[in-house]
């Protein structure tokens, strides 16, 4: 009697306390009770409900912590815990059997099945995938087709049921069944029998982290962006995997009920329990009933007619797998629950498999029920990217553009088909014929479509490396390019300029500060300027600030101009704050204090008579504004610290450090602007500060040196302009400075092109060498043309009479033509481009 005990305990089992989220079960008096908990978040399992979200038996399921149990509990309802019975789970494949079996398979028979881990669980579990196709190695032009189940992990039929199909085909290809092998040959089918490893590994519906991860996939209905960024760690493989395929159809199998739900699961203005129908209403609802009438039990369901139903008239669901299959990917997914109990015992799976085998074959061959073919490009024969549009269908499919191959699933009927692909003239297709003949897998119609090229312009550059410009400081300097149009259709075309900062080091930040300290090369050169006894002494005590201290001049800082600021006892100034704690923190930060500038910003002490002061000092001489921290100690200790803020009129800020003493580790090096919303951090509590060191900061508040002539226009078939660019060095230091333009062109091919800008600023300007040096004849005259070349003031002419003699020079010119009287002596002419400060021949 003892042993029978034994052996019962361990066949049924239930489980509690093992997880946050539990069952319970709530009873239920008025529409107004469901309200209640979907006001609160609760997780109510949609399959304690009836059409019309109406609740089974006056109550419904919960899926509910401690804390949610106690809220419904205190609001007076009714309810009780509902611990999952579980039934022969030794019995069950788990996470590592599945893997195994999948890994014998591969091992069995590679060339058509491969064993794929797609990512991994909240727990760390592998999350494995079974893929099946004649040619599993190579990406084909057939449907893409995808089986999941258990992603909730305490729903396990579907599980076993996806795991016999896959037996049951690789089976039946290598004993050469008709049906079998058409499959094999003709889908890429992927399997993913057990999608919550954790969930099922602890008998739970959710994840580790306690999600039901059908209620947490981006909800196209609150325009949640489809990204893998912050999901669950299951929701990102699946998205990250959705990804990389062009899934056609497919299947999400749950426990709790039966019946074949479609999409949508919710949609824009529509109520719950209301009809929710998505644009390919007809056909999945086809889908559904096909499945169902071929399992008799979930078609004879005494709740839902046929054993079908639309998601959102049954229960409205946000973050649900299949509408964000629908809306995201185009990929027709239908939820089916095949059994009414979650996890029943084993014995009852062969059952189950005789009633679903033929309902998950028959969706299989739906794969290729409809219209297919290939996209190509007339010309080239190349797959192309398109879009597949059926009348009457408000929604786009597209093909995969790898092959350009296309699968639209419908059911029988007449339809038109446009397709259409950018740069290409669209083409309809009408009274396309779909049949939908009994016992055949293939009856899709097939329509291939070759796309003819659009009537398009084709631009040209005649640049195909950077641009290059130098001038002399306060000169300008010249190039050309050309933009050409090679093909039918009239080019129009703009151009803008973008300005490249050349600074290395630091930043940019948002505002387009830099910095750069002594350390590095081309940094700058630190140079203490001593103003403790030419400055004004800051009378400061401790964690106190000044009042407000004339600059001497407008400084503009993050684009507002200041004329004055206040000097902190913590080592930083502010231009609009009122104090400048002890506590530190990084930068930018939202938080007072704002419009910042912190050299040493920590803890610090002037009051102390150990201390020393505070200076500032108007430099006119040299247009800076400076504020020396001299011998400050920091709170507490006796050491002492100097150290400068320097303000230059050009916008520029420098730091510098004398004599830094004690702990250096724990102060914010850096600068931020007015809202605590940009800027340039150089350090926070960590080693930098040293003696004898210059920080400068640069607004690279640049003049704008470069101006394009024509900035727009139109160019006819094979016709071209001659675009000149212009930078003016006024403003620039000596230097290399940087653009790009950007050429924008109704060009679909090339809608955008950048040309690379480099423009020198040097005390020696070189003229471009003088090119396509032609004669010719006009009247008595002998004329000599050339291109202008960019930077050149004038041009040397020399003449020879033999192509290897001594040229000899001939005169000065100041345009690109020399005219001469003819004679009938041959002349063979050599010319040099000239400015003031080079000559280039």
């Amino acid at each position: 009697m003892k042993k029978m005990i034994i052996i019962i305990l361990t066949a049924v089992f239930y489980l509690f306390a093992a997880s946050k989220y539990q069952y319970a079960e709530v009873k239920i008096s008025s529409p107004g009770d469901i309200k209640f908990l979907q006001a609160n978040n609760i997780d109510i399992d949609r399959t304690s409900l009836g059409r019309g979200g109406k609740p089974i038996d006056g109550k419904v399921t919960v899926y509910v912590t401690d804390d949610e149990f106690k809220l419904i509990e205190n609001k007076g309802y009714s309810l009780k815990w509902t611990p999952l019975e579980v039934m022969d789970k030794a019995s069950y494949r788990n996470n590592t059997s599945i893997a195994d079996s999948m890994l014998i398979w591969q091992n069995r028979w590679p060339n058509i099945c491969k064993r794929i881990q797609i990512g991994s669980s909240a727990g760390g579990l592998p999350i494995w995938v079974l893929k099946i196709s004649d040619n599993v190695n190579v990406e084909e032009a057939e449907p893409e087709v995808k089986f999941v189940s258990t992603m909730h992990g305490d729903e396990v039929t579907g599980m076993e049921m996806e795991m016999f199909m896959i037996e049951n085909i690789l089976r039946g290809y290598k004993a050469n069944n008709d049906s079998m092998l058409f499959i094999v040959n003709n889908t890429e089918l992927y399997v993913m029998p057990l999608f919550n490893p954790d969930g099922n590994t602890l008998v739970q519906r959710g994840n580790a982290n306690g999600v039901d991860l059908n209620r947490n996939f981006p909800e196209g209905t609150l325009y949640e962006p489809n990204t893998p960024i912050g999901e669950e760690p299951e929701i990102a493989a699946m998205i990250n995997w959705s990804n990389e395929h062009n899934f056609i159809l497919s299947t999400n199998y749950h426990g709790g009920a039966l019946v074949a739900n479609y999409e949508y699961d919710a949609d824009f203005g529509v109520a719950n329990y209301a009809y929710a129908a998505c644009p390919d209403d007809v056909h999945v609802t086809w889908l559904s009933y096909n499945y169902s009438q071929r399992n008799t039990p979930m078609f004879n369901s005494y709740e839902f007619t046929d054993g079908i139903t639309n998601g959102n008239e049954w229960y409205q669901v946000l973050g649900g797998m299949q509408d964000w299959n629908y809306r995201y990917y185009n990929d027709l997914d239908i939820t089916l629950e095949v059994s009414m109990t979650k996890w029943p015992a084993y014995t009852e799976i062969p059952g189950f498999w005789v009633d679903n085998r033929s309902g998950m074959f028959w969706l299989l061959s739906a794969a290729h029920k409809g219209i297919y073919g290939v996209v190509t490009d007339t010309d080239s024969g190349l797959p192309l990217d398109a879009t597949i549009e059926i009348a009457g269908i408000d929604k786009q499919y597209g093909t995969d553009p790898d092959l350009g191959d296309y699968y639209r699933i419908l059911k029988a009927g007449t339809y038109s088909m446009t397709v259409s692909a950018p740069g290409y003239v669209s083409q309809t297709i009408n009274n396309i014929s779909v049949t939908d003949t009994s016992g055949m897998l293939r009856t899709a119609t097939q329509v291939n479509v070759q796309l003819v090229k659009a009537p398009r312009p084709d631009i040209t550059l005649s640049q195909t490396d950077t641009l290059r410009i130098s001038a002399i400081p306060t000169g300008t300097g010249q190039n050309t390019f050309t933009i050409g149009n090679i093909d039918t259709e009239t080019l129009n075309y703009t151009i803008s300029t973008s300005y490249v900062n050349s600074k290395t080091s630091g930043g940019p930040d948002a505002f387009g500060y830099t910095w750069k300290d002594s350390d590095e090369a081309g940094g700058p050169v630190y140079s203490w300027f001593e103003i403790s006894a030419l400055g004004t002494k800051v009378p400061l005590t401790d964690d106190a600030i000044s009042g407000s201290i004339s600059i001497g001049f407008p400084f503009n800082f993050y684009g507002t101009e200041y004329t004055a600021l206040r000097i902190g006892d913590n080592g930083a100034v502010t231009f609009t704050g009122t104090s400048v704690p002890s506590t530190n923190s990084s930068m930018p930060n939202s938080s007072s204090p704002n419009a910042l500038i912190a050299p040493f910003w920590d803890d610090l002490d002037c009051g102390v008579t150990q201390s020393g002061d505070v200076y500032y000092y108007y430099d006119s001489a040299n247009s800076r504004f400076i504020i020396e921290y001299y011998q400050i100690v920091t709170y507490g200790t006796s050491n002492r610290n100097t150290f400068q803020i320097m303000l230059y009129a050009d916008g520029k800020i420098r730091f510098q450090y004398s004599a830094m003493n004690g702990t250096l580790t724990s102060c914010t090096v850096g600068i931020e602007n007015e809202l605590g919303s940009v800027g340039s951090l150089v350090k926070y509590n960590a080693a930098y500060v040293k003696n004898s060191l210059a920080v400068e900061f640069d607004p690279n508040l640049l003049p704008e040196w470069l101006t394009v002539s024509p900035l727009s226009g139109s160019i006819d078939q094979n016709g071209s302009n001659v675009i000149t660019a212009t930078a003016n060095s006024t403003g620039l230091e000596l230097g290399n400075y940087f653009a790009n333009l950007i050429i924008a062109s109704n060009d679909p091919d090339e809608p955008s092109l950048t040309l690379p800008v480099k423009f020198s600023v040097s005390n020696t300007v070189i003229p471009g060498t003088p090119s396509n040096v032609v004669t010719s004849i006009s009247g008595s005259n002998l004329v000599v043309d050339w291109a202008v070349s960019a930077n050149a003031t004038s041009y040397d002419v020399y003449s020879s009479d033999t192509p290897y003699g001594t040229f000899t020079f001939v005169t000065n010119v100041t345009t690109n033509q020399y005219i001469v009287a003819y004679t009938s002596s041959r002349k063979f002419y050599y010319i040099i481009a000239k400015n003031a400060t080079k000559i280039e021949k």
